[in-house]
């Protein structure tokens, strides 16, 4: 589905799936909870993310990798 970057499942329980939309703008993010409603997800909670940044976990170091 255009805009969804990322789905969770949770093996047990309701509010078990958490989907991960990204859009340049409120309509778009809004048309995609409508499509995402139309494929018989309820969206109980929602969560809007201003910015969000990842880095690779550098932790772990190996002998001889410099």
């Amino acid at each position: 589905m255009p805009g969804v970057v990322g789905v969770t499942t949770l093996m047990t329980g309701s509010m078990n799936v958490y989907v991960t939309a990204a859009a340049p703008d409120k309509q778009t993010i809004t048309d995609i909870a409508y499509r995402l409603d139309e494929v018989g997800l309820s969206i109980d909670r929602e969560h809007l993310i201003w910015k969000q940044e990842s880095d690779p976990y550098t932790g772990f170091q190996f002998e001889g990798n410099d």
